[in-house]
């Protein structure tokens, strides 16, 4: 918003990305994404819960509204990232993802009937 309001323009026009909430992150470099995101099968979130946790303390959402986004956005590895990422490392997305399925802390996350890694404890789910 600060940026906005600033005349800067956010980059939905380049591409939507699709693991955060908002559209600035990273102009330069999609392969950068990789790194936070890499937060997410180790610690269960990544960007979408960070930004939503401080747009929660600037009053910018609400706790309902930030549980939303989080669950549409955090798990959500940009597509664009991994193919820049693995076309600079040389690794095939299926190698890639086969690397990363070795990473997902068992004891936040299980296979869902699709074999699809999902949070036993999602914060959305709390009462």
């Amino acid at each position: 918003m600060f940026a906005k309001s600033r005349g800067f323009h956010d980059l939905t026009h380049e591409w939507q990305r699709t693991h955060h909430i908002e559209q600035y992150d990273q102009v330069d470099s999609r392969a950068y994404l990789i790194h936070p995101w890499l937060k997410y099968p180790k610690f269960g979130h990544a960007s979408a819960t960070d930004y939503a946790a401080r747009f929660i303390r600037y009053g910018l959402l609400t706790r309902e509204e930030a549980q939303k986004l989080v669950r549409e956005h955090d798990h959500n590895l940009d597509v664009k990232a991994v193919r820049d990422f693995c076309e600079f490392l040389g690794y095939s997305e299926t190698e890639f993802w086969e690397i990363v399925d070795k990473f997902y802390n068992r004891e936040l996350f299980e296979k869902n009937h699709y074999g699809e890694w999902v949070l036993k404890h999602p914060v959305w789910e709390e009462s």
